[in-house]
């Protein structure tokens, strides 16, 4: 593993592109492009008592339908955003129409390239829920998501601090000034390279301010911890600094950045992110999800390659498994491992009772490796039997599955329970 290395940088000029850690409280995202998105609210240039609310989203190209052009492929979509106070009053919002054009057809299909959308928002301090659908234009598919967040007074005491931004380059105008090019890490996506972590300090004094600033970075499953301080002093109402973080000297997990600055008083701001591995399926946010997610399709001799596999060999065995099931080598894209992970997160999405992740539950172990059912009977309010129950049919291979609601929580049961290892020999894996 790379040595792992904190650098702080001077404060740079801000060109709107600032975003921090969004909190989704409903996301449906089913039926249309998939898109990732972040905000960040900074002190309004001009008007300090105000807040100006960014707001970022990343699509794939591959989201997007394109249509042949003469000199290339073009794409169109339109984001509708809202913007509702405490008192679920619309307080503003706009429709922000877009077009993508790119030179040749592989590239409608990317899966690596992102387009940034961004736009903004002048707000008074408060609570706010933001509705966002995601349209495109050619196909008419939508995918919508709502978060909630918190914009702060900036001038509420003496030291205030902005929300983090993270970026994963820094670029130069024509006039020589430098600003960041944001990057957005949720567990879908996540960092893989070196990231900065941008964040602003307000003086609302009237002299220079002495200040220790002190960051610290903690890892959830893999227990990294790490912390560093240093000491500034503000002269001026606004201060930008920058960490620079080596994301990929961290290994697979979610982090956590706090970073708190004592001066006359004390400030602190946090923000979550993912460090993610090059292979990994979206839909797991680290390696030894993916491989546990593996279970019903793994051989007994693969399985215990992935038990006796630590570190970053868990990941190469990883990579083997999946490469002797691509159907097409050579492309970017492994349809084996996408169809399983697309399963695995409809189970997840559908299936899942009482803190129980839904591939884990009967019907999600059927659905994971049988696939959807041909038909279905569901009758939530029989009249012959004790237990609202589901039957799956499986015409091409000649079985059905019956699953009963004992408990009256949605955690249907198979009625004559089966082995995963009976469900493979049904298509012969």
């Amino acid at each position: 593993m790379k040595k792992l290395w904190f650098a702080i940088l001077p404060a740079l000029v801000i060109a709107t592109s600032l975003f921090a850690q969004t909190e989704l409280a409903n996301v449906d995202m089913s039926s249309g492009p998939q898109f990732h998105l972040d905000y960040a609210a900074i002190a309004a240039p001009g008007d300090s008592t105000q807040a100006r609310l960014f707001l970022y989203f990343e699509i794939k190209n591959d989201g997007l339908q394109f249509v042949k052009l003469e000199d290339g492929y073009e794409a169109n979509y339109e984001i509708s955003i809202a913007l509702f106070d405490e008192d679920n009053y619309q307080v503003t919002g706009k429709i922000l129409k877009k077009t993508l054009f790119v030179d040749n057809y592989e590239e409608t299909n990317s899966r690596v390239d992102y387009t940034l959308t961004e736009d903004y928002f002048d707000v008074q301090p408060g609570k706010y829920k933001i509705i966002i659908a995601l349209e495109d234009a050619e196909t008419g598919r939508t995918s919508k998501s709502e978060l909630k967040i918190k914009v702060e007074n900036f001038l509420r005491q003496e030291l205030t601090i902005s929300d983090i931004i993270f970026s994963d380059s820094l670029k130069t105008n024509e006039g020589g000034e430098r600003w960041l090019s944001p990057t957005i890490s949720d567990s879908r996506k996540g960092f893989n390279k070196t990231i900065n972590a941008y964040f602003e300090l307000y003086n609302n004094k009237d002299t220079e301010q002495a200040v220790e600033i002190k960051y610290e970075l903690n890892g959830n499953s893999t227990r990294f911890r790490f912390q560093e301080h240093y000491r500034k002093t503000l002269s001026g109402f606004r201060q930008g600094e920058i960490i620079r973080i080596p994301a990929d000297s961290l290994a697979a997990d979610e982090y956590r950045l706090r970073i708190t600055v004592n001066g006359a008083k004390k400030g602190e701001i946090e923000k979550n992110f993912f460090v993610r591995w090059r292979g990994l399926p979206e839909t797991a946010k680290d390696v030894d999800t993916a491989v546990a997610q593996l279970q019903y399709i793994a051989s007994s001799s693969e399985w215990k390659k992935f038990k006796n596999a630590e570190g970053a060999k868990k990941m190469e065995v990883f990579k083997e498994f999946w490469q002797k099931r691509d159907p097409t080598p050579g492309t970017e894209v492994n349809e084996a491992m996408e169809g399983h992970y697309n399963r695995i997160d409809y189970a997840n999405r559908t299936f899942s009772v009482m803190q129980r992740d839904g591939w884990r539950t009967d019907m999600g172990m059927v659905y994971v490796i049988l696939g959807a059912p041909d038909e279905v009977e569901r009758n939530v309010f029989p009249r012959f039997s004790n237990y609202p129950y589901e039957i799956w049919h499986y015409y091409r291979y000649n079985r059905y599955f019956e699953f009963y609601d004992a408990t009256g929580f949605g955690d249907y049961r198979l009625a004559s329970p089966s082995s995963f290892y009976e469900l493979q020999a049904l298509i012969g894996r």
